[in-house]
């Protein structure tokens, strides 16, 4: 198990952008995004993404992107990694 997320997490990019996150858990600067496929087949939206990924990550957040296919096909997964993500920014595990 892992804390509930809050969602629709505004954060400032390292860019000064400001850009809002589906879900997050803001007290240890860990987001998550889900994308859709075609953020994975247009080229120009694959890049934009690539740079806000990039600048969400220099101003100091951890992010994890999902696909939905992703989450559907192995929640258990998605669980592991949110929960290893969190340790790694200091969750202490409780809830």
């Amino acid at each position: 198990m892992v804390p509930r997320p809050e969602k629709q997490v505004r954060i400032v990019c390292a860019d000064g952008v400001p850009v809002t996150a589906d879900h997050g858990w803001p007290e240890h600067r860990v987001l998550l995004e889900v994308v859709g496929v075609d953020h994975l087949t247009n080229e120009d939206l694959m890049h934009t993404d690539l740079h806000r990924r990039n600048q969400i990550e220099l101003a100091g957040y951890r992010l994890l992107v999902y696909s939905g296919r992703m989450l559907a096909a192995r929640p258990d997964q998605f669980v592991l990694d949110v929960s290893r993500m969190l340790r790694a920014a200091g969750w202490d595990g409780t809830l």
